[in-house]
């Protein structure tokens, strides 16, 4: 694994559980539960394909 491969996946962990945090955060704001599970899903999707692909 060269240093481009490692940069990748340290941006691309960063992006998913930050937006694990942001779904997180905006579960506590009724209105917004709903995109909140939505960026969720996709903040773990994110995680799920970078440890399957690394």
């Amino acid at each position: 694994m060269d240093y481009e491969d490692r940069s990748r996946r340290k941006v691309l962990l960063t992006a998913g559980v930050s937006l694990l945090v942001i779904a997180a955060l905006m579960m506590f704001y009724r209105p917004a539960r709903e995109a909140a599970s939505v960026i969720g899903l996709a903040g773990f999707g994110l995680l799920l394909v970078v440890s399957r692909f690394s």
